[in-house]
């Protein structure tokens, strides 16, 4: 890259210019009123326990539940007044129990995988109040499905051991019959 280019600027200018770019709060994402600025220079809209349409999906974005700054009614009053198929994104996974059925898919991180997990003792932490269970992985559960990825980069102690950094490509569509 050229001087001045931060490859994560380079990476929000690709997604943007694919498709629209919606974005949900997490516990770190984001410090500062500049950062903020930068999202919406990139053409990015930030969905701070609201939601928008995409096409034809109501996507709704959840701040972050770890750091209790999240909503879910006011994100699910704001994606019932948005039409489309619903779609939740949420840093956190720990809110998904209470998500109901009319949101079929919830899109989350934090969790990082849980960024270390030693063979023969598994994870050193999950950073979910729900242990394992939605630590990583497609989770399905009541007619509803639950992503959580181990996403790019780190928390806290910067390294990973036994869990490799991932990016979903998520392809949406009608039901296909078996």
């Amino acid at each position: 890259g050229g001087a001045g280019v931060r490859p994560t600027n380079l990476l929000l200018g690709i997604v943007t210019a694919m498709t629209a770019a919606l974005f949900a709060m997490g516990s770190l994402a984001l410090q500062g009123s500049t950062s903020i600025a930068a999202l919406g220079a990139a053409g990015i809209v930030l969905l701070d326990n609201d939601a928008a349409s995409a096409g034809p999906l109501a996507i709704g974005g959840l701040d972050d539940a770890f750091t209790d700054h999240h909503d879910l009614g006011a994100t699910l009053a704001a994606l019932r007044r948005t039409p489309g198929a619903k779609l939740l994104l949420s840093h956190s996974p720990d809110p998904f129990p209470e998500v109901p059925g009319e949101v079929g898919l919830m899109l989350a991180g934090h969790t990082h995988c849980g960024q270390v997990r030693l063979p023969f003792y598994g994870y050193i932490s999950t950073m979910s109040d729900h242990g394992e269970r939605y630590v990583c992985g497609r989770i399905d559960e009541n007619g509803r499905t639950l992503i959580v990825t181990a996403g790019l980069g780190t928390s806290i102690l910067p390294l990973r051991f036994g869990v490799d950094p991932d990016m979903w490509l998520v392809t949406i569509g009608p039901e296909r019959r078996r």
